[in-house]
């Protein structure tokens, strides 16, 4: 009897770390991300980006300076390429920081 009950402990624990390790939910941050430009203003805003997405921002005009706003409850990782690979640069959840670039960069939440 103790031999099942042991058994029987053991598969369920099994299966409730099964289901919360596989169905975990999407997570996302809270709050808002902005990219502004000196010269052209607000650009994109996201209110409550998902975690772990790569987000491609396209810059026009001529300002290569760019104002990006944390205004989340997530760290953001900034990136000089278009797919979140080259030269990463952390920005702290509620916070700003100016970040230079060609026209194009990326970023991701979490």
């Amino acid at each position: 009897m103790r031999k099942r009950l042991t058994s029987l402990a053991v598969a369920i624990g099994l299966a409730l770390t099964a289901g919360l390790t596989f169905a975990a939910p999407a997570q996302a941050a809270t709050g808002v991300f902005a990219v502004l430009t000196y010269s052209e203003g607000p650009l994109y805003t996201l209110t409550n980006p998902d975690n772990g997405v790569c987000y491609h921002a396209v810059i026009p005009g001529s300002s290569p300076i760019v104002l990006t706003n944390n205004f989340t409850d997530t760290n953001a990782t900034l990136y000089s390429d278009s797919g979140c690979n080259d030269n990463a640069t952390s920005l702290a959840a509620f916070s700003f920081t100016p970040f230079w670039h060609d026209y194009d960069f990326s970023y991701k939440m979490g």
